[in-house]
This record gives C-alpha cells, sequence and structure tokens, in this order.
C-alpha cells in the first residue's frame, strides 16, 4: 500500500539534488542542490518517521572574508589560535571552521534575529542579518564573554557573537551616532570592541556588558568612512585608516587621538600583526 510516512518541510534550502538510503540500515543520505550540504536521517522501524541524525554542510554561496580565529600571539612556546577560521559568505552565514577535524565545523546561530525578521520574507537567507562587511575575533575571554564582533552592510549596529554557545551574544553595538558601521576591531586583551562608522565616527564598547566606553571627539574622526581598524598589542595603541587617506594612531583608553599620517590615497584595508610594530594598508 502507498503511503506517506513522514515528512521534513525544509530538510534542505533549496531542492534535493539527490537521496539514498544506506545498504542494510534504516539511515537515508540527503544532498542539498543549493545549500552545499549532506544530511544524514534516521528512520524509525515501526512508525517510518524520518529525524535528523547527523549532517555536513559548507557555504552555499562564495565565501566573502575569511580569516584565523586567533590573536596573532605566541601562546605555550606556539602560534595560539591556528585550527580554526571565521568565514562569512554570501549566504549571509558566519561559520567557524576546524582545520583538523571536519566534525567541528559549525555554522554560528542567528536564531535570535531570524525570528524577528516579518513574516512576509519566507525566504531563509532574507531572514538572515545582512552580509558581513568586516568582521573581529579573539580567544582571551573565549569562555566568558562574546568573542567575536561582525560588521553588516548597511546596518548602523554591529554584533557580538559566542563562539562557545555558537550563537549571538546578548548585546548589539550600536554607533554613536547613528551610521553604518564600516569597520570594527577587539583589543588584545579581549574586553573592548572598536567600531568605525561610514561618517568617521570610532567607538569602543566593553564586551561583557555591551555599554559604550568612549567616543572619538567629533573633530578628530575621520573626514569620511572608517575602512580599517586595529589595536596593538601592548593595548596602548588603536590604528585607524578611512578614506580621507589618513593613518590615525590614538589612546584606546579615552580614545584620544596621538597622531596622523597623511597617505597620499583614500585607504580601503588595514592589517596589523600584534607580534610585530608592523600596519599594512591598502
Amino acid at each position: 500500500r502507498r503511503a506517506r510516512l513522514s515528512l521534513e518541510p525544509c530538510a534542505h534550502e533549496g531542492g534535493v539534488a539527490s537521496c539514498h538510503f544506506l545498504r542494510g540500515r534504516p539511515e537515508l543520505l540527503t544532498a542539498g542542490a543549493a545549500d552545499n550540504s549532506l544530511r544524514m536521517w534516521s528512520s524509525d522501524l515501526h512508525s517510518g518517521e524520518l529525524s535528523a541524525l547527523r549532517g555536513r554542510a559548507g557555504h552555499a554561496a562564495p565565501p566573502t572574508l575569511v580569516r584565523f580565529h586567533d590573536d596573532e600571539l605566541h601562546v605555550g612556546g606556539g602560534p595560539g589560535g591556528q585550527t580554526h577560521l571565521l568565514s562569512a559568505g554570501g549566504d549571509r552565514t558566519l561559520r567557524r571552521s576546524s582545520i583538523w577535524s571536519a566534525q567541528q565545523d559549525c555554522e554560528l546561530s542567528q536564531g535570535r534575529e531570524t525570528k524577528r525578521r516579518s513574516m512576509h520574507e519566507t525566504s531563509v537567507r532574507e531572514r538572515r542579518l545582512p552580509p558581513v562587511l568586516a568582521l573581529a575575533s579573539s580567544q582571551r575571554r573565549e569562555r566568558d564573554w562574546a568573542n567575536v564582533v561582525t560588521c553588516h552592510a548597511g546596518s548602523p549596529v554591529a554584533y557580538s557573537w559566542d563562539t562557545t554557545t555558537k550563537a549571538l551574544a546578548p548585546h548589539t553595538l550600536a554607533a554613536r551616532p547613528a551610521a553604518p558601521i564600516t569597520a570594527v576591531a577587539i583589543s588584545a586583551c579581549g574586553n573592548f570592541a572598536f567600531l568605525g562608522s561610514a561618517i568617521g565616527a570610532i567607538d569602543k564598547y566593553n564586551l561583557q556588558s555591551g555599554k559604550p566606553r568612549a567616543a572619538a571627539a567629533a573633530e578628530e574622526r575621520h573626514e569620511g568612512a572608517v575602512r580599517g581598524l586595529a589595536a596593538a598589542a601592548d593595548g596602548r595603541t588603536l590604528f585607524s585608516c578611512g578614506g580621507d587617506g589618513t593613518l590615525r594612531l590614538w589612546a584606546p583608553a579615552a580614545l584620544k587621538l596621538q597622531s596622523t599620517a597623511d597617505v597620499g590615497c583614500a585607504c580601503g584595508m588595514l592589517r596589523h600583526k600584534r607580534d610585530s610594530t608592523l600596519v599594512a594598508l591598502a
């Protein structure tokens, strides 16, 4: 007798490319046509109901940002944090991937935000946060509070994430005054996040409480969008670059401008290695 025993809505994002039962086992393997994932389902021998068993997935669209999840400092005699990657893609997801073990790969949950989206947004992708523009991470206080910060296209708030819970952290960090955030950084101690906005403002937030701690004076801001931020390992300097073609050094405690260097052209990116005194601009 032909009868439907089980229905799994939204088993994959998009169509199902193929599905096969494993020989001699009540387990179904499915491959998604659009979400770049493999899923294993267990079938109940009596009722035929399917239940999710395990799965493997990657970005469903090309990655746009990939960073090592580390502090770029030597820990215990060797380089720390070189076992995991943080990546963001065109599918609007943030993923953590292990270099050594695929079993540790995961997508950081956006459940809190996707539930707030309009009921008229039926696409899973459209209910996610906007694409990630920049991210910063730290392992220093990884087990204590949020340790990843991201800024998103057109968004006036930055989002904090916790890699221990693999999900969004409770606090969102807003630019003051309100403007799209274009750059983020985390201090070497892992306690503070720095935000740069499209109007040249820079703000400092406490990651544990989510409260603002300092802001750059209006007369010291960049004359254009902040394109890059980086905190030095000694905690005494914050670097910033902007579309106004300047590299600026700040005292991070109160965000007081220390010095300014004219680069000669608009800056689009800043990189700083914490185990050196070098800063690279592009």
